[in-house]
């Protein structure tokens, strides 16, 4: 089980972008269940609305992807099939969604509004303060209902972080399997036989409460059998039945009894018989068990319930086979036939107990599920194969495909057998994420050489052959899919059997390897390219020549040799000496800075920018007509060059 929290918060700026932290999540589960297939819990803990980058067309945008469904028609079409959360309940991940909605006094209310949305993202319908106002959406398949054969979803709300700290002891009592219940007026509460373990929930401190056992005596809370915990203000107090003494009336003082929440354990148990076994086209026992944790305090007559059986059909929902209430059990033994179709090779049972109560006092208990997968066997003349069900493993994008081989058995009766599979296997969906049954591609090959004849493999007696089976499909998704293929089984005297095997894979939407090496290059391009673009445009529209209202000039008549490049003053004046002083200039009219500056008797002063936006701005002075403007620092000219044209340089102020 894994909270998610600190993933939530990812943009910066404040933002509460709950796609990015779902998907993070989701990832990490997906890591997790390769590592170990046990049950998987997703807490999703947020205090804000949803809020991308404070820009609403990115939430609405979010909002629409996380719920499958365009609810809010400004965001557009949702980019991930039915939503990440349908995802992760397809794929047997329970989903709860707690909100600390706290309001007062320095505390944002921007996009309040939006923290209704979380209601209908976990529990798949709900009512959510949309542009238009308060209305029920439904997301995911757009039902509002979710598939019987997926993980469930609930909302849980929190005003303050006590009751925070409160909701998550009552949601980790829940998913153990624990009831709810509360205490009476006067802080009383029944532990009746049948109950294993009570556990008290409430903001008080320890050092306030008194316990009090069905004698009457006081209990300290460190007493046997007694056990405090504190977590973030709350307080649980947890009472474990040790003896039948324990059985009767309780009470707790020092907390305000309606504030306390009570949760109650059962100590019974309803699960199959290990030994079971199934025949093809027979009836077959199957046997259920109902027990209790410890006999000696318990007994399965401690309970009145309704037990009863589903088997999973093709399309990969549960139909009820039987049931019965407790009172007809062999001493808790409920016998049940069932008898396979000829096609099955696999039949997925369930069993679930529910309206459970104690016989005495009538303390309302969790119902208790349990399932079992039993390999149907076969008649002895034809050939077997397994395992079942075939796990494919991961499918990732789509490129390349998921395989698997499967053993195919030569008949137990010692004669030939044939396999057959024909031209176009065809793979059958149970269970998906999202709509794409008309893309799956099966193949199906011989790992080896192999007598193959008009799609049939021959299994000589006593062999075993395998076969390949890839799947791939052209749209990608996070989900745990099942599904089945059939398979014709013929036996030597040419009788046919039809079968279907079982098929399990799980899938992962990755964006193509060669496709993101690609848009990694052409963001560090981008990354570069775009800051030099940037200074060039600024350069090229802001650069301006400087005149200002104090600029001073000053002209003299000079001799130029061509040759030596020597000036000299007609005036006889000695230009780079004393003798040239302020009184020489004039200051000019004031001109606005442009890029274009008329300087008078010499030409036009123009802005430069080069095309490398590293080179600083400058310049020139292009010389009126039948005039030249040059300096001292050009590269001499040839004694015959008629006139010099080189541009006066000087970098803009």
């Amino acid at each position: 089980m894994r909270a998610l929290d600190t993933a939530i918060r990812e943009n910066g700026g404040g933002s509460t972008d709950w796609l990015v932290g779902v998907q993070g999540a989701q990832r990490e589960l997906a890591k997790q269940k390769q590592v170990s297939k046990g049950c998987q819990v997703l807490i999703w803990l947020t205090d804000g609305g949803l809020n991308v980058r404070d820009d609403d067309n990115l939430s609405f945008l979010s909002m629409n992807s996380l719920c499958g469904v365009a609810v809010v028609p400004q965001g557009g079409r949702p980019e991930f099939g039915l939503g990440p959360l349908y995802e992760l309940r397809q794929s047997g991940v329970v989903v709860f969604g707690v909100l600390l909605d706290v309001v007062g006094p320095g505390i944002s209310e921007l996009y309040s509004e939006r923290k209704s949305w979380l209601q209908p993202l976990v529990e798949g319908t709900g009512r959510a303060d949309l542009l238009g106002g308060p209305k029920t959406i439904n997301c995911g398949d757009g039902t509002g209902v979710i598939p019987q054969n997926h993980a469930s979803g609930a909302f849980i709300r929190a005003q303050q972080l006590g009751d925070l700290a409160v909701q998550f002891l009552r949601l980790s009592g829940l998913i153990q399997g624990g009831s709810l219940g509360s205490l009476a007026s006067d802080g009383s509460f029944d532990i009746n036989p049948g109950v294993a373990r009570v556990e008290l929930l409430s903001l008080a401190e320890p050092g306030a409460l008194t316990l009090a056992d069905p004698k009457g005596n006081i209990l300290s809370l460190s007493s046997p059998g007694v056990e405090v915990v504190q977590s973030a203000g709350a307080s649980k107090v947890a009472i474990r039945v040790d003896s039948k003494e324990d059985f009767g009336k309780w009470k707790l003082t020092g907390v305000e009894p309606a504030s306390v929440v009570l949760i109650a354990y059962s100590a019974l148990s309803v699960n199959p018989e290990a030994s079971n076994a199934l025949i093809s086209g027979q009836a077959s026992e199957v046997l259920v068990i109902a027990d209790v944790s410890d006999p000696e305090l318990f007994s399965v007559t401690d309970y009145s319930f309704q037990i009863e059986a589903f088997s999973q059909t093709d399309t990969g929902n549960f139909v009820s086979i039987g049931k019965a209430l407790s009172s007809e059990l062999d001493n808790g033994i409920w016998r049940l036939e069932i008898t396979p179709e000829a096609t099955d090779t696999q039949v997925n049972l369930r069993f679930e107990a529910t309206g459970i109560s104690t016989t005495v006092g009538g303390t309302r208990l969790s119902s208790i599920a349990s399932e079992q997968s039993l390999v149907v066997s076969l008649p002895a003349n034809f050939p077997t194969f397994g395992p079942i069900p075939l796990d494919l493993g991961t499918l990732q994008g789509r490129l390349n495909p998921a395989t698997e081989f499967l053993n195919v058995y030569a008949p137990a009766s010692g004669e030939v057998g044939y396999f057959c599979y024909g031209d176009n296997p065809n793979f059958v969906v149970q269970s998906d994420s999202i709509d794409r049954a008309a893309t799956w591609n099966l193949q199906i090959a011989p790992a080896a050489a192999a007598n193959l004849l008009d799609g049939c493999l021959e299994i000589s007696p006593g062999s075993t052959t395998q076969v390949q089976l890839s799947l791939r499909n052209s749209e990608t998704a996070n989900s745990q899919v099942t599904g089945f293929v059939d398979f014709t089984l013929r036996d030597a005297a040419g009788a046919e059997l039809q079968v279907r095997a079982p098929i399990s894979l799980e899938t992962q939407r990755i964006i193509n390897p060669l496709v993101l090496a690609l848009l990694q290059i052409l963001l560090i391009l981008l990354g570069v390219i775009l800051p030099l673009v940037t200074i060039y445009l600024v350069n090229r529209f802001s650069s301006k020549v400087e005149h200002g209202n104090e600029l001073l000039k000053a002209a003299f008549p000079v001799a130029v040799n061509l040759k030596s490049g020597e000036i000299r003053s007609s005036a006889n004046l000695d230009l780079k000496s004393a003798q040239v002083g302020l009184d020489h200039f004039k200051f000019q009219p004031p001109k606005a800075d442009s890029k274009d500056i008329e300087v008078g008797g010499l030409g036009i002063a123009k802005a430069k920018v080069s095309a490398n936006p590293l080179v600083a701005p400058w310049f020139e002075i292009e010389a009126k007509p039948d005039s030249s403007v040059f300096t001292g620092k050009q590269n001499q000219k040839k004694e015959s060059d008629s006139h010099l044209e080189p541009p006066l340089n000087s970098p803009v102020n």
